[in-house]
């Protein structure tokens, strides 16, 4: 039974964590690009940031992608690998 509330309750920690990610890159790539920029709209996988926005502002994005991932790894070492 508390191993099973254990497995639970690791399930959800990383959902917040997830999120917590999610915020951080929205912020960063608004700060970079200037486009406000929601974390709804992007997915994080295993260390690879999915992007859910116009192409205009996934181009700019992806043009300044190396900057993005500078200043996430300052900030997240080792969290975010890529965007695409």
């Amino acid at each position: 039974m508390l191993q099973h509330i254990k497995t639970l309750l690791g399930r959800f920690s990383s959902l917040s964590s997830t999120r917590h990610v999610r915020e951080r890159v929205a912020a960063h790539i608004t700060a970079v690009t200037g486009f406000p920029t929601s974390n709804e709209a992007l997915r994080y996988q295993r260390g690879t940031v999915y992007l859910a926005v116009p192409p205009l502002v996934r181009g700019e994005i992806l043009l300044k992608k190396e900057s993005i991932l500078k200043r996430l790894h300052e900030e997240l070492p080792g969290t975010v690998k890529d965007l695409r």
